[in-house]
């Protein structure tokens, strides 16, 4: 081939390549990000074994029923401090669970 044909097929290539690769990197970039934001915003520390049973069910009941047994746990198994709610530590359980 010619060093002119070379060049235009290289040039052709790099600006097929190059938005993908650009592309891909953004999205990888947001998914850092909002997994930094998620791990920030747990408020409360529940211990590794409560969060391993809650995401072994979740693998076999739905995202509501998941909810309800951290919330039916939360009320039996939990005791509130000055100014939670079971409500803030369900959400909270699940956030957790679910990441």
């Amino acid at each position: 081939m010619r060093g002119s044909v070379k060049l235009s097929i290289l040039f052709l290539l790099t600006n097929i390549f190059t938005p993908l690769q650009n592309k891909y990197d953004h999205l990888s970039i947001i998914y850092v990000n909002l997994k930094i934001i998620t791990m920030k915003t747990t408020k409360y520390y529940f211990n590794p074994e409560t969060i391993n049973h809650f995401q072994f069910l979740s693998s076999y009941i739905s995202g509501e029923d998941l909810y309800e047994k951290i919330q039916e746990f939360v009320e039996i198994d939990c005791t509130l401090e000055d100014g939670e709610t079971e409500e803030e530590l369900a959400e909270d359980l699940y956030k957790q669970v679910t990441n």
